[in-house]
């Protein structure tokens, strides 16, 4: 049995471990992908939403009449 991680298919002779190890290793190529999109995407999100508290903050406090 011959499994290469680089390759979703793998040249098994039995058909059904065959396909179960395709579909294992795509699987698991797809999901570190869509973890690696999410991940990303939450950082920028962390950083807009920082960014925003940081501004209207400032703004609060100049309204306020004290600016630090």
């Amino acid at each position: 049995m011959h499994t290469d991680e680089s390759d979703c298919w793998d040249t098994g002779s039995d058909p059904v471990s065959h396909l179960k190890n395709a579909f294992l290793s795509c699987t698991k190529k797809a999901l570190l992908i869509i973890l690696k999109i999410v991940y990303n995407f939450y950082i920028r999100y962390k950083e807009v939403i920082y960014m925003r508290n940081k501004t209207n903050k400032t703004v609060q406090t100049y309204k306020g009449g004290t600016l630090t």
